[in-house]
């Protein structure tokens, strides 16, 4: 990727722009409870976060017991609902970073593995909504790695892959990227670990997104 300006950035949003990773963790954990689904150990759950839930559920249990996996879709989405969405919160400075990034001239967007409800709310919530131009779920694309989020996003705002980076805090959001023809950056503040983040080859591994508006202008303002 070239050094020149960035014009889009893509974030993910659960463990990037939120601090929910370990609250999806205990939903999972109790929705596999409620269908008498073994439960695999934290790190297994936390492995399976930026995909789609179906799709997630459906790899935790491949070996197990897959009949199970819808009905843990559903009562996830039910326990997410009524106990676990209101306590999940952004990541400290991640407001003001996106201010800077808006004010810098460049265009926000978000690609989750959460569904279009569930964004949705979480947008009207914070009033977040304001910063992003666009935005998809696992609703309108394919689930991660798939490219479909990104190159969507990139058709509609008419952005090529030169000038767009995606940020995100585990794996299938950097593969994602990659196979979209896309660089990335890492934070290390979500579910994935430095070393699997780092075998996707991001531009960086950032403490947290808060740090990405400052990173991205010393990287565009380099030799």
């Amino acid at each position: 990727m070239s050094r020149k300006k960035i014009s889009l950035v893509v974030f993910d949003w659960d463990g990037t722009v939120m601090d929910s990773t370990a609250n999806i963790v205990a939903c999972m954990r109790q929705s596999l409870q409620d269908v008498d689904a073994p439960i695999p150990p934290d790190a297994t759950l936390r492995g399976t976060i930026g995909l789609a839930l179906s799709e997630g559920f459906r790899r935790i249990l491949a070996s197990t017991a897959p009949e199970l996996a819808p009905g843990a879709v559903e009562r996830y989405r039910h326990h997410w609902i009524r106990d676990y969405r209101q306590r999940s919160i952004p990541f400290e400075g991640v407001e003001s970073m996106f201010g800077e990034l808006h004010t810098s001239g460049r265009l926000l967007a978000v690609a989750t593995g959460k569904g279009r409800v569930g964004l949705d709310r979480d947008l009207e919530r914070l009033g977040f909504g304001k910063w992003f131009l666009t935005t998809r779920t696992v609703d309108e694309a394919p689930s991660k790695p798939h490219p479909g989020m990104l190159l969507s996003i990139m058709d509609e705002l008419g952005v090529s892959a030169s000038e767009t980076v995606m940020v995100g805090d585990t794996s299938f959001d950097l593969e994602m990227a990659q196979n979209a023809g896309v660089a990335s950056l890492a934070v290390l503040c979500g579910s994935h670990s430095g070393k699997e983040l780092r075998r996707h080859a991001p531009l960086a591994c950032l403490e947290s997104a808060a740090e990405v508006s400052t990173w991205l202008d010393a990287y565009t303002e380099s030799p």
